[in-house]
């Protein structure tokens, strides 16, 4: 499905919905959403944020790997991050999760991108 049949689709349903709910209103009739319809923030658990800066080739090679992936940046970044967390956890006890300790695996793996693209 191409980007505007999948914009007419989301269009068409969004009406639809709309029409649905004005009918209901209309006739004095509540109803529940459906789950579709309610939407989710799967990422609202995470509330710390963490800014880093990077060098624009380093961020161009977050923003292509994600894009191959086809998944935004911040998730790529965060799963690297999670991923050494957990490796790091069953073979280094005495490394401490510090902010700085995160600042450095996404280091590495921006670096180990950079070294791949060139």
């Amino acid at each position: 499905m191409s980007d505007s049949e999948r914009i007419c689709s989301m269009r068409e349903d969004a009406e639809r919905v709309y029409a649905e709910e004005l009918a209901a209103d209309a006739a004095g009739h509540e109803r529940d959403l459906t789950a579709d319809e309610l939407g989710t923030r799967p990422n609202r658990a995470r509330s710390k944020i963490l800014q880093m800066r990077l060098n624009p080739d380093e961020y161009q090679a977050i923003l292509d790997e994600a894009g191959l992936r086809g998944i935004p940046a911040s998730t790529l970044v965060r799963g690297w991050v999670v991923q050494r967390l957990r490796d790091g956890a069953h073979t280094d006890q005495a490394t401490q999760v510090t902010e700085e300790r995160v600042r450095e695996l996404v280091r590495d793996e921006v670096a180990r991108l950079a070294r791949r693209a060139s």
